[in-house]
């Protein structure tokens, strides 16, 4: 425990710490790649290694894409290659069986009873993908935790309980493409690793950790191989050679069990050390590891050390003594009063329009059991018109799948709104992953005006690129109480596709809403004032990337400057008649973080529209 010094110096001591490991750790191992980030799901195969790896790219202020690879990486000459990249997570180990290579990946599936995820829970996708061909096909779908391939190609897995603790062991038949139920146990199985030999799983009973055991098919027994309280997990085996990481007395190292001599090794020394993969010819360990970076592939001489459990319990004492005596049964009262107070607010805020400035606060909060998971809302004072004003949206998942939000506010002319969301397709793997028909229904204009807007959304998503489109139709009738009759149509195709390290966003929008009576344009960069039509359509390209990492600031105040973006850009609003309007320029964004952590985006643009008349901007953004 460190007392008595401030946070600088303590900022510098840990740096210091750092650069020293740093130095120490190549004389220990050999770096393999310079990644950083997460790998993991590391394993050999004949002359290659194959791992996960998920990282993010910063394309545009607070910003960034995900990519989710499974890499293949050749040993002799450290060529690699992508041999998956999906927008799902990946859900299981990667395992070989000659040129084919399966691998799982997260997708969703509804009818789970539960708020959080809007009753909708996670699945495994199993695919096998041949290497050379590079054909890839869907095996099955299901609840799987755990799996490999037998010699005769034939898949274990496991699957969790359904209702209780424990798990149960599947075999799949690719070619009679059905899964069979070999047997339960009150074990929860976290991995398979399967050996001509012997099929070797971690697993533990309910109030124990980890543990090694060989599982018996045919009798159904576990059978313990490691047997301590510390987590045994990442298996791999190589031969007679099984290899694992356990975190045995505070500290990440890889582990060797022998099934020739029945010892227990320890692999690595006094450096984290995680997903090991053994290759015998050249008695080579091949680990992910840790830096300031996040991960990476290190490669080390295996040296097999001698290695004695401590005579420990196994068990954890899972007795806990509670004192019942203030507790009482609560109802759903008690969960509306974790609503308030707020969970958090973010003082001061700022911003400012064409016609005054605004002070007040940003809060938030939601309740314990998710049925409204989040509010949030702000508190004003304009100091043009001198007085106070409010904005607050809250959504609700009462009703799951079915998503609501009711949204108040009176800072500009008074709404009230209500949002109605069901989700036709919901996925996480490549594709049309999103698909909605929902409705709009509002007040405002000081609720003299009356709107209904149905509506459908779709979202295309792949490994960098995101394509969604909007398509509604606002209704208003006098018979609503409306102000006026109309009907109206909105439409709008997006992409965002990462390339050269940034972000190329296209926006079209069509806009047909003649009997509007409010302004149906926007204002774009370069202009004071939006077009006063209402029939026509709007066009965005920009291109956006970081140019400057700065990663500095002060701790007093709390002030820290991430990345400077340059953003290129080309606006038009083009209406049926009339002129239209254009504009191109360059915005440089400074990304801030203040108050430990609270976002702000500052930033200077540069514009020249169609009647050539350049401007200077200064602006400030919040990102929400």
């Amino acid at each position: 425990m460190v007392y008595g010094k401030s946070f600088p110096t303590l900022w510098k001591e840990w740096l210091e710490s750092e650069k020293k490991a740093a130095k120490d750790y190549p004389r220990r191992a050999q770096r393999l790649t310079k990644y950083g980030w997460r790998l993991k799901y590391l394993t050999f195969n004949n002359g290659k290694i194959y791992f996960v790896r998920v990282y993010p790219v910063k394309v545009d202020v607070f910003r960034v894409f995900w990519f989710r690879e499974l890499i293949e990486r050749e040993i002799e000459t450290g060529k690699e290659r992508c041999v998956v990249s999906t927008t799902s997570n990946f859900s299981l180990p990667v395992r070989i069986r000659g040129r084919k290579l399966y691998y799982g990946v997260y997708e969703l599936k509804g009818g789970y009873d539960n708020t959080i995820y809007s009753t909708f829970g996670f699945t495994s996708e199993v695919h096998e993908k041949d290497i050379v061909t590079g054909k890839d096909r869907l095996l099955f779908t299901d609840e799987v935790r755990a799996l490999d391939v037998l010699p005769n190609g034939r898949i274990v897995y496991a699957k969790d309980r359904p209702h209780e603790f424990g798990s149960e062991i599947y075999l799949y038949d690719k070619n009679a493409d059905s899964a069979q139920l070999i047997f339960s146990t009150d074990y929860l199985v976290g991995e398979i690793v399967a050996g001509d030999e012997r099929i070797v799983i971690s697993a533990r009973k309910n109030g124990e950790n980890f543990n090694l055991y060989t599982m018996d098919l045919g009798s159904g027994e576990f059978t313990p191989l490691v047997h301590s309280p510390y987590s045994a997990f990442h298996i791999s085996l190589s031969g007679d050679m099984l290899t694992f990481t356990m975190n045995c007395k505070k500290e990440y190292a890889c582990y060797a069990y022998d099934f020739e001599s029945g010892k227990l090794f320890k692999i690595t020394e006094e450096l984290f050390a995680d997903y090991p993969a053994y290759y015998r010819d050249s008695n080579d360990l091949y680990f992910v590891g840790l830096n300031s970076s996040g991960n990476d592939i290190y490669r080390v001489k295996a040296h097999f050390k001698k290695f004695y459990l401590d005579d420990e319990p196994v068990s954890l004492n899972r007795e806990v003594a509670i004192d019942t005596s203030s507790v009482a049964q609560g109802g759903y009262t008690d969960n509306i009063k974790t609503l308030f107070p707020p969970r958090g607010a973010r003082v001061p805020l700022y911003y400012k329009d064409d016609v005054s400035s605004y002070y007040g606060l940003f809060f938030w909060g939601g309740d314990v059991i998710g049925h409204i998971p989040g509010y949030y809302g702000v508190v004003t004072y304009d100091s043009g018109e001198k007085r106070l004003g409010v904005s607050i949206t809250a959504n609700c998942r009462m009703l799951s799948p079915l998503y609501t939000s009711l949204g108040f506010e009176n800072i500009d002319d008074g709404s009230l709104t209500l949002y109605l969301a069901y989700p036709l397709v919901l996925k996480h793997t490549n594709g049309v992953n999103n698909m909605y028909m929902a409705t709009l229904l509002r007040a405002f204009d000081n609720f003299d005006r009356r709107e209904v807007i149905p509506y459908m959304s779709m979202g295309i998503t792949y490994p960098g690129t995101y394509l969604n489109f909007y398509l509604g139709v606002p209704i208003e009738k006098r018979e609503l109480e409306s102000e006026i009759d109309r009907i109206g149509l909105y439409s709008t195709a997006a992409v965002s596709q990462y390339i050269l390290g940034g972000e190329l966003l296209i926006v079209a929008e069509g806009i047909y809403d003649p009997d509007n009576t409010s302004t149906v344009f926007r204002k774009i960069r370069g202009y004071d004032k939006e077009i006063g039509e209402k029939i026509g359509g709007m066009f965005t390209l920009e291109y956006s990337r970081p140019v400057v990492k700065v990663r500095n600031g002060l701790w007093n105040p709390s002030l820290f400057f991430e990345d400077i973006i340059a953003k290129v850009f080309f606006d038009s609003a083009v209406p049926d008649r009339g002129s239209c309007q254009y504009s191109t320029g360059l915005e440089l964004h400074l990304e801030t973080r203040v108050f430990i952590g609270l976002a702000s985006d500052i930033g200077v643009r540069y514009s020249i529209n169609r009647d050539r008349e350049r401007r200077l901007d200064i602006f400030y953004m919040l990102p929400f």
